[in-house]
């Protein structure tokens, strides 16, 4: 049993010390998405350890059992100091606005959020939400042309759309009853993966830049790096920290909230995610109850309040939408603040050059 426990106990050994080293291929990142879990292997192998040394005799192994036991404590700190900030128990970063959940008015803007999933046909599903939540904008992933067909009925109520629909799985289209303006669907790092970057204007007639994005996760059948993830992602940071306009940052970024490439996002934008302090909302693999972790985000800058946040229910996707309002604070104070170092600018530039 000893040496069962010990191969087991290195497991968590690798998977924290892999994510720090600066490897951008697909196994190392992989590690980064299930911390949540890894926590919860970690207290199960420290449990396991307290039992096998009271249960057994060989009590010359104990003073090895204590220090794994150190170790696994270690790790489970450090996996849980990135996933801590999520819990509803921690410090929201995003104020909640003093609306509530149900309120619209000129100065809020409601966005749903849905990775469909190409072969999904359950078009009637989504449409079943957007009827439910009645959101302002509606951003669709991985849609296709049927699914632009199947979802044609918007369009009466949605009067400003754009629309790119592929098959490739990076097919996106936008949906807004607000006014679009300036709006630029581009390819940011690679040629088949589009985004849309638009300027909304509220019914405050402030003017708000959304942009949507859904980079190529590192894996296999894909970027076997992450370095193309990454540089659309800093790309797309750079340039609202450079525009300093109020902004919208959503979409699937392939990534989790708490990776390093996402904090660094975080941190040369200056944009704030709503979830701190409010929950995972964890968005993939709808399908899998365990493997579950945050991929579909919004981020904001800091002239915004939380007015509501959910994660909506299942509809064939492998993804569940997200829906999120916002109240807009057209006088706030709140400046953005990037407090990049040297070396992070360095190896933001080196990540976007090397791709």
């Amino acid at each position: 049993m000893f040496y069962i426990l010990l191969a087991l106990s290195t497991i968590p050994v690798v998977y924290t010390l892999l994510p720090l080293l600066n490897i951008k291929h697909w196994i190392v990142r992989g590690f980064d998405y299930p911390k949540l879990q890894f926590c919860v292997c970690n207290s199960i192998l420290i449990i396991s350890w307290f039992f096998y040394i009271a249960l057994s005799d060989a009590h010359q192994y104990s003073h090895y059992s204590y220090g794994i036991i150190g170790l696994l404590f270690v790790s489970l700190l450090y996996l849980f100091s990135d996933v801590y900030p999520y819990l509803p128990i921690a410090p929201k970063v995003t104020e909640t606005s003093h609306l509530d959940a149900n309120t619209r008015n000129n100065d809020t803007v409601s966005l749903l959020i849905a990775n469909v999933l190409t072969p999904n046909e359950n078009y009637s599903g989504l449409l079943s939400l957007i009827s439910d939540n009645n959101p302002d904008i509606i951003l669709t992933l991985e849609s296709d042309q049927s699914w632009q067909d199947a979802l044609k009925i918007l369009e009466a109520d949605y009067s400003y759309t754009v629309f790119k629909p592929l098959d490739n799985l990076y097919g996106m289209h936008l949906y807004s009853k607000l006014a679009l303006h300036h709006t630029d669907v581009r390819c940011i790092i690679e040629n088949n993966i589009p985004s849309i970057h638009s300027t909304i204007t509220l019914k405050n007639n402030q003017k708000i830049d959304i942009h949507c994005i859904h980079p190529a996760p590192p894996s296999p059948t894909e970027n076997t790096r992450s370095a193309e993830r990454d540089a659309e992602l800093l790309v797309v940071a750079k340039e609202v920290i450079e525009k300093k306009n109020s902004a919208i940052v959503t979409g699937d970024l392939n990534d989790v909230a708490w990776s390093k490439t996402t904090k660094l996002f975080k941190k040369i934008s200056g944009l704030q995610d709503p979830r701190l302090g409010r929950g995972f909302f964890n968005t993939y693999n709808a399908e899998h109850t365990f493997l579950r972790w945050p991929l579909d985000h919004l981020f904001h800058t800091p002239d915004f309040k939380c007015v509501a946040i959910k994660r909506l229910p299942y509809f064939g996707s492998d993804h569940f939408p997200m829906f999120i309002t916002l109240e807009h604070i057209p006088d706030s104070t709140k400046k953005m603040k990037t407090h990049t170092t040297q070396d992070e600018k360095n190896d933001i530039q080196d990540s976007i050059d090397q791709v």
